[in-house]
């Protein structure tokens, strides 16, 4: 489904984030 796409491509994001975050 589109919805689990993107909430699984928002999700990579936000650890994303928090990865840039920490480093």
């Amino acid at each position: 489904m589109v919805v689990t796409h993107l909430f699984r491509v928002f999700r990579t994001t936000k650890l994303a984030t928090l990865y840039g975050v920490l480093w």
